[in-house]
This record gives structure tokens, C-alpha cells and sequence, in this order.
């Protein structure tokens, strides 16, 4: 998701506010819920006020930690991919990131069990326990192919 921020703030800083609004809409933000209910992806609670600057699209984006040095890498990377003579690439790139990518979302109640599998890339199977101390919680998680 901080790449999608990334390409999001890039088409903002290059002028193309429909893009930006566009990749905030399908892919960071439900504008239709409030507080971390918004976030399409919900990170761990340290990580939380780092993410929630980066998809605010705030100056602090990402902080200074793992988040922040995370979204500065794409951020950069995307500026120097970006060819004024391509009119193409940032959508190419889009396309790359989003067909690389699943989201799952799993809401689970307190008693319950969470079990997730996936496979690796190896195509060996991958199996998480997951329990949670809240009364009700969303976890969504990226899981790249």
C-alpha cells in the first residue's frame, strides 16, 4: 500500500489530481467510514500513526522509521521511473503492482481462532495462528503473489 501512496502523491505532485483521487478511492481510503475504519489496510498499532500520515498524504509521511524509509525508497524509485516521454509508464506500473497484489480481509470475534494459509512463492503452503485481544477486530493483510 505505501507504493500505491507513493504513486498517489506523485501524480499529485505532477498535477494530475484525478489519478491521485482515483488511487485513493480504489485502493487506500473508503471515504465512506471514519477514524481506522477508513484505512483499506490496517497495520499494526506502532506502525499505525507512520501509515495513517503516508495515506493522509501529510509533510511527515511514513516518519522516520521502517514506514517512512519504506515510502521515501518508492517515492523516489517512482520520480526516477516516471518518463516525461511515456505517457504510459505510471499506468503500466499501476497495473504491476495492483495484478501483483491480493488483499484478504478477516474479521474475527474474540473467541475466535484465526487460521490463515497462502502459499509462497515456492508454492509451499504458508499457515498462520492469529489471536486477538479486542472484542471485535479487522485484520487485512497484503499478501503479494
Amino acid at each position: 500500500m505505501l507504493v500505491l501512496c507513493a504513486l498517489r502523491d506523485h501524480h499529485q505532485a505532477s498535477g494530475d489530481q484525478q489519478q491521485a483521487e482515483r488511487i485513493d478511492d480504489l485502493f487506500l481510503i473508503n471515504k465512506w467510514k471514519s477514524d481506522s475504519a477508513r484505512l483499506r489496510l490496517l497495520p499494526t498499532t506502532a506502525d499505525r500513526p507512520a501509515y495513517s500520515a503516508c495515506i493522509d498524504g501529510k509533510p511527515t509521511a511514513g516518519g522516520g522509521g521502517n514506514v517512512g524509509d519504506t515510502y521515501r525508497f518508492f517515492r523516489s524509485k517512482i520520480e526516477s521511473f516516471d518518463s516525461p516521454d511515456d505517457e504510459t509508464d505510471l499506468a503500466r506500473l499501476e497495473r504491476a503492482i495492483c495484478d501483483l497484489l491480493s488483499i484478504v480481509e478477516i474479521t474475527a470475534d474474540t473467541d475466535d481462532n484465526v487460521y490463515v494459509q497462502r502459499r509462497d512463492s515456492t508454492g509451499c503452503l504458508q499457515s498462520r495462528w492469529h489471536s486477538f485481544p479486542t472484542d471485535r477486530v479487522s485484520l487485512t493483510r497484503c499478501i503479494g503473489c
